[in-house]
């Protein structure tokens, strides 16, 4: 079988949803460390642009990466 069919029936996801998913559950728990910038967060989840970091964040979690930050804290 093939991974997109498997991660299509076992998560209801492609692989691009499946992956974007993953990394913004990581970002969120990097985000809770102060003393790591959003840059460095973004850039530890396998983005090289801050900005579409901050879009793709806030798009799947509804704040921006600072803004999600502030609201742990």
């Amino acid at each position: 079988m093939q991974l997109h069919r498997i991660l299509k029936s076992n998560h209801q996801m492609n692989a691009t949803e499946y992956i974007r998913t993953k990394r913004m559950k990581r970002a969120k728990l990097l985000l809770l460390n102060n003393k790591i910038s959003v840059t460095r967060v973004a850039r530890k989840v396998g983005f090289r642009n801050l900005a579409y970091f901050s879009n793709t964040f806030k798009a799947q979690i509804g704040l921006s990466p600072s803004e999600y930050r502030a609201s742990r804290f």
